[in-house]
C-alpha cells in the first residue's frame, strides 16, 4: 500500500481528553468564588449551611477532578506505552460496512469493518483514540483505504492511503 498519509496518532496527538477533568476546575472556582462573595460580600455572619455547600462543592469538585484525571489520562498512558512498546495489531483495506453516528441526535457510534476487523468509536464516549466522526468533520468514509493500528477497541494510528 503506497502513499499513504496519516490522519491520526496517539503519540503525536497526545492527551486529548485534558478538558473533562477541567469540568471539576471550572465548578470547584464557581464554588470558591461563591463562598468568597458570601463571605465578605454577603450577609454576616455566614451561615454554617451555607459554609457547608461552598466547601462541599469545592471538595466534590477535587474528587471530580482526580478521578476524571486517573481515568482519562490513565486510558491514554496504558494505551500510549502498549503502542510505544509496539503491542498492537495493524490491518490495512477498504473501509466496508460503515455506518455514520447520528448527527441529529449529536451522538451514537460510527462503525465500520476493514479486513473483517470490526471499529466502533463516539465523539460522546471520553477515551483514548480516534474519535472523529464524519458530522465533526471526520475523514472516513465507505470505500476509503485505510491502514489501522489498534489496541483492544482503540485507534492508535489511522493511515489514509491512495487505493
Amino acid at each position: 500500500m503506497n502513499g499513504c498519509s496519516v490522519a491520526y496518532d496517539l503519540l503525536v496527538n497526545g492527551y486529548e481528553n485534558w478538558w473533562f477533568p477541567a469540568f471539576g476546575l471550572v465548578a470547584g472556582g464557581a464554588s470558591f468564588l461563591v463562598y468568597l462573595v458570601l463571605k465578605y460580600v454577603g450577609p454576616k455572619p455566614m451561615t454554617k449551611m451555607t459554609k457547608l455547600s461552598s466547601v462541599g462543592g469545592m471538595l466534590v469538585s477535587v474528587v471530580f477532578i482526580i478521578l476524571a484525571l486517573s481515568r482519562t489520562y490513565g486510558d491514554y498512558a496504558r494505551l500510549a506505552e502498549a503502542y510505544r512498546s509496539g503491542d498492537y495489531r495493524e490491518v490495512a483495506g477498504k473501509i466496508e460496512n460503515f455506518a455514520e453516528s447520528d448527527p441529529a441526535r449529536g451522538h451514537g457510534d460510527e462503525r465500520f469493518t476493514v479486513g473483517g476487523v470490526p471499529f466502533s468509536y463516539s465523539r460522546s464516549i471520553v477515551s483514548a483514540g480516534f474519535r472523529k466522526t464524519r458530522a465533526s468533520g471526520g475523514p472516513l468514509r465507505d470505500g476509503l483505504v485505510v491502514r489501522i493500528r489498534y489496541i483492544g477497541t482503540a485507534i492508535v494510528r489511522l493511515e489514509i492511503c491512495e487505493s
